[in-house]
């Protein structure tokens, strides 16, 4: 398909609509303008176990839900610009007392021990600032 364009006034009355993507192509200056009904991409990455792979690309937002230990490093994060962030919900099994391993992710208070009742679920968000990732760990939702 070809790709068709639009020229938007720059005054306070204009309002963009679409029932497609927008796709920008630089930074955007929001200045006073703000969004409205956003919400992130979450993709399922289903139940497994081992590594996995976080395509920053592809969303902002995973769930997985866990029947063995997880792995993660920082080679799980792909296509990671400086300022990038990730949010992974993981939910442990019927079995539970699943585990995650990590190496290379800085985690805040230095802990990255998983909730580990059966169907436990825990939120990670990480943060990518060029050089390190950063990880902090939400327990315990109920």
């Amino acid at each position: 398909a070809t790709a068709k364009y639009v020229v938007l006034n720059e005054d306070n009355g204009t309002i963009l609509q679409t029932a497609g993507n927008v796709n920008f192509t630089s930074n955007i200056a929001l200045g006073s303008g703000q969004f409205t009904s956003y919400r992130d991409k979450v993709l399922g990455l289903g139940t497994t176990n081992g590594s996995i792979t976080l395509d920053t690309l592809q969303a902002p937002a995973y769930t997985i839900t866990l029947n063995g230990t997880l792995t993660l490093s920082t080679g799980t994060f792909t296509n990671a610009n400086a300022g990038a962030s990730v949010t992974l919900i993981i939910t442990q099994d019927g079995s539970g007392s699943r585990t995650l391993s990590t190496s290379g992710i800085k985690w805040a208070g230095g802990s990255n021990t998983l909730s580990t009742a059966a169907g436990a679920i825990d939120i990670a968000n990480f943060y990518y600032d060029g050089t390190n990732w950063y990880g902090s760990l939400v327990k315990g939702y109920a």
